[in-house]
């Protein structure tokens, strides 16, 4: 979850996404971020609209960089 006073402008919303998803990297994969050359990851974050609504939510998620289709859970059990 996001904890900013206000809405973040686009660039502080980007950082902020790529700080969170690269800080829970390795709890999730199981592997260091800058190690793992065949993965990669994007977010959703919360939009103007939706941060009005209280959304401080940002989900991220794990894709392939050469664009394969990954298939079954990548997380760590």
């Amino acid at each position: 979850d996001l904890a900013t006073a206000g809405f973040p402008a686009a660039a502080d919303m980007d950082a902020l996404g790529v700080q969170g998803c690269t800080d829970r990297w390795a709890a999730a994969m199981g592997t260091s971020y800058e190690a793992d050359t065949a993965l990669d990851f994007t977010f959703f974050s919360p939009t103007e609209a939706s941060w009005a609504e209280d959304d401080r939510e940002v989900t991220c998620m794990v894709i392939s960089v050469d664009g394969a289709p990954l298939i079954g859970s990548k997380l760590v059990p």
